[in-house]
């Protein structure tokens, strides 16, 4: 092999574990020649022939079939490799459904930005709150079919033990096993059931004459053969609906029921275990979650208690980097593994009096119409083409969130955990201790490109939502053209515009030129001055108001309604009134310190003279509307 050739690398071991970073470092081997002397799509095709080969390898037995080869996919230079610049769970999801009509016909919504009213915290805060609505919906629909995979061993355990061993035995050994079926068959529906799964159970566990779950493989032994004749096997499956109940799909093979009842894992199951594990332990990578080890090689387990013996240490191999992921197991993930360790016993014996016994160690094992068996790739299963994936199994309870089944997969849970860290602590090194990568792979490759293109993208629709506005200003179409869909939010978007408009330049001369009349005495302007810096006209009409308020609020409120704070504004009656008396104070000259005197030197301006004949004119114009000044709600107060 080239790669093998270039970088010396001798090829592992048949069926050695070091396969798998022999096929990872040759992929990224190779990718690195995209655009240097091959394009993309050719990368593409060179690829396809390596996986090819690798493939013929797993069928000739010369690499462990649960190896997991990197695939080469998508219509842009996006390497599935690792987890780098992975999208989070729903990236790419459109809200808003295509209308089945014609363009003209759209609705406005389908071609507008909502989100030019919100500020840069509620713009994060939406893709947090969005970002963690998909990712506790995944979860919680994975851990409700985890669940029900529980409660159905749980059944199929209990019916089992009441069936004694002993019985067993003596029918298996009978000289007439065809009469010994006839007699199960007389009994009631759950007790034949129970019985079938007692005898499939006993031959599996305790013979090696039952090395896989099917019928085909029963029909080689002549008690089960008996009891799975063509009659009786819709028989079995009727008795397994009604034990298992919503335990268990009904579109699911009858292999997986009778595996299901038996207390055994299907690849869907361990599918669903695993993106439970990656999102409670996001320092596992994907790759190495897959293909993780249970037991060592000596068997000694990969599970550890910490010194105080109250929790569970777990560790995974990340190919790559040649090295483990260390984790404690919280809460749920440590119920998870203790099930997953049980789940997968019969099969995990099984396998050890197999030719491919080394496979036993791994943490998934399934047992299917083939054996017993590691699942392989996880990601296929949770949303390939091949048989009923994790997706459609659990997409009623996902029917609420906008997930994209392109971004489902246990990279993309596991990034989505660190952008929903940064987005909580605005922190690259609590990201890199969530993901257990260093600081500079996050930077570089799990704060995604997309957090900053949809901030830009704003921004840019901001400006031209700017343009459209002012280039159409008092026109009856304005609302029409905006990305507004109604006069309330335009009205609010144009009071953001002017509040933040304070340039000199042409354009901001523009916009309150032509836009100050359209919300002269709305509330709505208001709103975005809360965190901004309070303005005074220092003119005579200006501070007469001032003065006028202070006045009428010093005698009318009492303390409690002075330091009530303006939701609109932010401000108190009581800091208005002090405002006043610093002005008056200033105008007045009443300053001797050096701090006031430097507090005059700003309020005054370049002449102590004009501004002290603008104050007299202003106590002149107080006084003449303190009287008609009315309160409305508690102490906002408009002049009659």
């Amino acid at each position: 092999m080239l790669f093998s050739e270039e970088t010396k690398q001798d090829l592992p071991a048949k069926l050695s574990e070091e396969w798998q970073v022999f096929i990872v470092d040759h992929f990224a081997f190779s990718a690195k020649r995209i655009n240097v002397d091959i394009s993309f799509e050719t990368w593409k095709e060179d690829w396809k022939r390596s996986t090819r080969f690798y493939e013929q390898l797993i069928i000739d037995k010369v690499i462990c079939h649960n190896i997991i080869i990197p695939i080469a996919s998508g219509k842009s230079e996006v390497i599935k490799a690792g987890e780098e610049n992975t999208p989070p769970l729903g990236a790419g999801s459109l809200i808003s459904p295509t209308p089945a009509c014609s363009l003209s016909e759209w609705p406005k919504k389908c071609f507008i930005s909502t989100e030019l009213n919100k500020t840069d915290e509620e713009f994060l805060g939406d893709i947090l709150r969005e970002l963690n609505l998909i990712n506790d919906t995944v979860y919680n629909a994975c851990q409700k079919y985890w669940n029900n995979v529980i409660s159905a061993h749980d059944i199929g355990r209990e019916l089992i033990k009441n069936i004694p061993t002993c019985k067993i035995s003596l029918i298996i050994n009978s000289a007439n096993p065809a009469q010994e079926a006839k007699e199960i068959s007389k009994l009631p529906l759950r007790e034949r059931t129970a019985w079938f799964l007692a005898v499939v159970d006993y031959y599996f566990t305790k013979t090696k004459l039952l090395n896989a779950i099917s019928f085909e493989s029963m029909s080689k032994i002549p008690l089960l053969k008996a009891m799975t004749t063509t009659a009786k096997k819709k028989d079995i499956i009727n008795g397994l609906n009604e034990i298992l109940g919503n335990y268990c799909f009904h579109e699911t093979s009858s292999n997986e029921k009778i595996c299901r009842a038996l207390g055994m894992l299907s690849a869907r199951d361990c599918a669903a275990a695993a993106c439970i594990i990656i999102k409670d332990n996001p320092c596992f990578p994907s790759m190495g979650l897959q293909s993780a080890n249970l037991l060592t090689v000596g068997n000694k387990p990969y599970l550890h208690l910490t010194s105080d013996e109250k929790q569970l240490i777990f560790g995974v191999d990340k190919p790559r980097a040649r090295s483990r992921k260390i984790s404690i197991l919280n809460g749920q993930s440590a119920i998870i593994f203790k099930q997953l360790v049980e789940s997968t016993k019969k099969g995990r014996e099984k396998i050890k009096n197999s030719p491919n016994s080394s496979a036993y160690r791994y943490l998934f094992i399934t047992v299917t119409r083939y054996g017993a068996m590691s699942p392989g790739n996880i990601d296929k299963i949770i949303t390939g083409d091949i048989g009923l994936n994790l997706y459609d199994t659990i997409k009623n309870d996902l029917v609420n969130v906008n997930l994209n089944k392109d971004t489902f997969n246990l990279s993309s849970i596991r990034v989505t955990q660190g952008i929903i860290e940064f987005l909580n602590t605005g922190s690259i090194n609590a990201v890199a201790k969530v993901l257990g990568n260093s600081a500079q792979t996050v930077l570089g490759s799990y704060i995604p490109d997309w957090l900053f293109v949809r901030h830009g993208i704003k921004s840019v629709r901001i400006f031209q939502q700017k343009i459209v506005i002012v280039s159409s200003a008092n026109k009856p179409w304005l609302l029409e053209i905006s990305d507004f869909e109604s006069e309330k939010d335009l009205l609010k978007f144009i009071a953001k515009m002017l509040t933040e408009a304070t340039g000199q330049d042409a354009m901001t001369a523009d916009m309150h030129r032509k836009l100050s009349g359209c919300v002269p005495h709305s509330e709505i302007m208001f709103t975005p001055l809360i965190e901004r810096n309070l303005r005074i006209n220092l003119c005579p009409e200006s501070l007469g108001n001032l003065y006028a308020y202070a006045e009428h609020s010093s005698k009318n409120l009492d303390n409690n309604q002075r330091n009530l704070t303006d939701e609109a504004t932010g401000l108190t009656p009581q800091s208005l009134i002090c405002l006043a008396e610093l002005i008056s104070d200033a105008a007045e000259n009443k300053y001797v310190g050096e701090v006031e005197s430097a507090i005059q030197s700003s309020i005054k301006g370049k002449s102590l003279l004009e501004f002290s004949l603008t104050h007299k004119k202003a106590l002149k114009i107080a006084e003449q509307r303190v009287s008609n000044i009315k309160v409305a709600n508690i102490y906002s107060l408009r002049e009659i």
